[in-house]
């Protein structure tokens, strides 16, 4: 695999855990993706000249090894298949220092016309591109505990109050700044539509609050070992993302929980974010069990049904 990017973990990258934030994991990998595509002989003027903007509608993510302040990083890349409407990409961000990986990523990579989104296809060029890039998905970087199944796209915001799920974000406004100047949402970065707003802001809650996870002096997070980011609908400027959120499942250290994000005024679905996460002592550093009491909470909270 060839390297497509170079960066270094920069201040602004560093989240409330104390390392870089798993956002930021993405937009690396996303700008390797459109290094990758220019290697293919698709690049900013052949975008332009197509008319046709980027669409990476599935990015499946393995987290392997946190980042700190001032890490320096490398994402390598190659192509896992090749079809006129898709190509598959694999890509691994690393340090560039000890080489250590810090995540995998697979992506489904589209096009898509700038005015309306419609479907694209790859030139010829461009597939013949991908071939010569073409590499074996290594067997670390292959899904663990979410797969890629087709991911259920039935779930509404009613469902979501009947369930008692909350809101753990504010929503926010798709402004001009966030969107393309075909009024569509910039998908360029391949925002995580929950956490699209900068900086994160967390709705206002007690720490002891009925939805909040964790106790202000427990000393204990969730780092997300896995995700998948599925995007079913791109907003429009002007429309509100809400996004709530769920946990799925609670084992001893481990935990399943998503988000689903909607127009706010008609309700349509717009992204699925499937994440596995584990247990962080914040003071060691290490992953840990979920004591008792904090497992039995977690349950409290657990809604399997929307699984």
């Amino acid at each position: 695999m060839q390297t497509f990017h170079e960066a270094r973990v920069e201040p602004a990258d560093i989240d409330e855990l104390g390392h870089m934030n798993v956002r930021v994991y993405a937009r690396h990998a996303a700008a390797a993706v459109h290094k990758l595509l220019a290697a293919m002989g698709l690049d900013a003027d052949a975008l332009a000249a197509q008319q046709a903007l980027v669409f990476q509608p599935d990015c499946h993510t393995l987290f392997r090894r946190e980042q700190l302040l001032g890490n320096p990083l490398g994402v390598r890349a190659g192509v896992l298949a090749v079809q006129p409407d898709c190509i598959d990409t694999y890509l691994e961000l690393h340090n560039r220092d000890s080489d250590q990986l810090a995540a995998t990523f697979r992506k489904e990579v589209r096009l898509v016309a700038r005015a309306d989104l419609a479907p694209l296809a790859f030139a010829q060029g461009v597939c013949d591109g991908a071939e010569k890039l073409a590499i074996e998905w290594p067997a670390h970087g292959k899904p663990r505990s979410l797969p890629l199944d087709p991911v259920r796209r039935d779930l509404t915001v009613a469902d979501m109050q009947r369930e008692g799920v909350v809101s753990r974000f504010q929503g926010y406004e798709v402004t001009a700044e966030l969107s393309t100047p075909d009024g569509f949402m910039d998908l360029s970065g391949a925002p995580w539509f929950s956490y699209s707003a900068e900086p994160v802001p967390r709705e206002p809650a007690a720490a002891d609050a009925e939805d909040a996870w964790f106790s202000s002096d427990s000393h204990m997070a969730v780092a997300t070992l896995e995700s998948r980011h599925s995007v079913v609908d791109i907003p429009r400027t002007g429309e509100i993302v809400v996004t709530y959120t769920a946990i799925i499942d609670v084992g001893r250290k481990i935990m399943r929980f998503a988000h689903w994000s909607f127009d706010e005024k008609s309700g349509r679905l717009l992204a699925i974010l499937n994440e596995v996460g584990i247990g962080l002592n914040l003071q060691t550093r290490r992953s840990c069990e979920f004591p008792p009491e904090t497992r039995a909470k977690l349950m409290a909270q657990c809604h399997p049904a929307l699984g």
